[in-house]
């Protein structure tokens, strides 16, 4: 028990510190062995914060900095409200800017902001621990001996979950390159680690709100959310239906709070209107960029309201389909949107591979688990590749940059795709299965 226990403080440590250490104050540099190794890791980090994997238009730290700067110009706020929208840089909305805002005062912002994202990410991988134990008490009850010899009926399970996040090479860039999708992660977790461990259904609903509010698509889970409390409440659609208008009376209120905080309603359209019409193609590994770069302009809104719709359209089968699987559906819907939303960025596939080992014992049997490992660990290292050819030596050009973008995108769906249908595999057989008769177990 002592032995586990240092390895789980070694392996926190050694988490925390890649988060950290990169912004460590240059005091940190005077002394100690471990002086020469700490100005290459800020060096990484600042290449980190600028790769477009990271930084999107609205998870990027030096937007959310630039829009700090313009909200504490005093003579930009005098001649403008909202002088942190000013330029089209900034498209974080107000209450996040107001939260940070304390944290982005002196020279030491990035080490704060890195201890807050490090100490978001610790929280992260506790809550994780909580939902894997409920998890796996919930299914051993019901399926009985049918993952008794899976990885989710050992004691390790819910260690092996937070350790995964934790270690996580995703986990630990996302973090180390500052970007802003640590807070979404964070609520939409929490809203499963309330509804889950802890039944606080109208806690839930909050922490899913604050992450709709920070980045609009995690309002994609609010029917999984409804999902696990009918599933813990006899006779709670009425409830349910509660639920709803709380879901989208605390949306409205961190709306009115923003008004309140700005003093107009400008927010709605540098942050909203501009994620949903995709006003800015800059590259990043997700679809919307360069599609809308090459079709005809006067065809942008039907392939806006398309591509946009597209992203929703699944939850309602999934609903259907796997009522009874709600984390199944958390992943699916994660996964879906790690590849759809307009301005993806690792943060989104950190969340999705996060929730995976919580359904791995239900999806193990599809045939593209390898095939997707070879192409995370090909993509994000052809990635940068591409993007030195094309912007820094010419010698290639966005085609090469987006065709490795199709691939990712096309054997992420091959994946979820056959994960789903491995599940439906399992239910058909655990329901057709014949009972052995008494002859049968005699001979």
């Amino acid at each position: 028990m002592r032995v586990s226990g240092v390895v789980v403080l070694v392996c926190v440590c050694a988490a925390l510190a890649l988060r950290v250490l990169p912004y460590a104050p240059a005091s940190f540099n005077d002394n100690g062995g471990a002086a020469p190794l700490l100005p290459r890791l800020a060096s990484l980090a600042r290449h980190l914060r600028d790769r477009v994997e990271l930084s999107t238009p609205l998870t990027s730290f030096a937007r959310l900095y630039e829009g700090h700067y313009l909200q504490s110009s005093t003579h930009l706020r005098q001649a403008n409200g909202t002088a942190q929208y000013a330029g089209g840089v900034n498209h974080q909305p107000p209450l996040v800017l107001l939260a940070l805002h304390p944290l982005l005062e002196d020279t030491l912002r990035e080490f704060k902001v890195s201890i807050l994202f490090a100490t978001l990410d610790l929280l992260i991988a506790l809550m994780l621990y909580r939902i894997a134990r409920w998890h796996q008490r919930r299914t051993l009850a019901v399926t009985g001996p049918r993952f008794s010899h899976d990885l989710l009926a050992k004691p390790a399970f819910p260690a092996t979950v937070a350790a995964l996040y934790l270690l996580s090479p995703f986990a630990v860039i996302t973090c180390a390159g500052l970007s802003i999708g640590v807070l979404s992660n964070f609520f939409t977790v929490a809203a499963f680690f309330c509804a889950t461990v802890q039944a606080l259904f109208p806690l839930a609903v909050l922490c899913l709100a604050v992450a709709t509010y920070c980045s609009i698509y995690p309002v994609v889970f609010f029917p999984t959310l409804l999902v696990i409390l009918l599933h813990r409440k006899q006779s709670a659609l009425l409830r349910a239906i509660f639920f709803v208008f709380e879901f989208a009376a605390c949306l409205a209120w961190l709306l009115v709070l923003s008004f309140i905080s700005c003093g107009s309603w400008d927010f709605v359209d540098a942050v909203y209107r501009f994620t949903v019409t995709v006003q800015e193609l800059t590259p990043n590994i997700g679809l919307f960029w360069y599609f809308f770069i090459e079709i005809f302009e006067h065809f942008n809104t039907f392939f806006i309201f398309v591509f946009q719709a597209h992203i929703f359209v699944y939850i309602v089968p999934l609903a259907i389909r796997f009522w009874r699987y709600p984390m199944l559906m958390w992943w699916t819907l994660a996964a879906f949107l790690a590849i759809f939303v307009p301005y993806p960025s690792v943060a989104d596939l950190t969340l999705h591979l996060a929730i995976l080992p919580l359904v791995w014992h239900q999806v193990k049997g599809n045939r593209y688990s390898m095939a997707m490992v070879v192409m995370l660990l090909s993509f994000f290292l052809l990635l940068p590749i591409l993007w030195c050819m094309w912007i820094t030596y010419g010698s290639g050009n966005a085609n090469f940059y987006y065709a490795l973008n199709l691939v990712y995108c096309a054997l992420h769906l091959l994946f979820i795709a056959d994960c789903l249908a491995v599940t439906v595999k399992q239910d058909y057989l655990a329901k057709h299965a014949e009972p052995v008769s008494d002859s049968k177990k005699n001979s």
